[in-house]
């Protein structure tokens, strides 16, 4: 017990973030990576190209499962969903439209009901329904 709290504290005393100078990269460490030659523009000048050029991409995946059950009368419903999406975004310039692609995009759903009444069972299921796009839209 005590070398597992010792190996905490060591790590604790270890493992500290090492912060920059305000704001900027210490020239020893550019050099060190053999960047030596670059120097740190001022805030003013790097809001004057902020956004002039960049790219995003996103994913997501999103599920929902859910299931209902009613011991008094057996009734029985289930709910399933998916949804995979991917994009992405670039900004061209201050002068030219951005520009966004879905790269991909898919969706499952599926629902399904189980009645038991009076020792007589009714089902009913709905899906899986599937939906899948791609496309491209330009904002100006």
């Amino acid at each position: 017990m005590k070398s597992a709290l010792g190996l905490v504290v060591l790590l604790a005393l270890v493992a500290v973030p090492a912060l920059a100078e305000e704001g900027n990269v210490p020239q020893a460490t550019l050099s060190s990576l053999g960047l030596g030659g670059m120097q740190a523009m001022s805030d003013t000048e790097g809001m004057q190209v902020r956004g002039l050029s960049s790219n995003a991409q996103a994913t997501s995946l999103s599920l929902f499962s859910a299931f209902l059950f009613d011991p008094n009368t057996g009734v029985n419903f289930s709910f399933n969903g998916a949804d995979f999406g991917r994009a992405t975004d670039e900004n061209a310039g201050l002068n030219a439209a951005s520009s966004a692609t879905v790269n991909s995009g898919a969706s499952l759903a599926a629902f399904t009901a189980t009645i038991t009444f009076n020792g007589i069972t009714w089902s009913a299921t709905l899906g899986p329904i599937t939906m899948i796009g791609s496309g491209v839209a330009t904002s100006p």
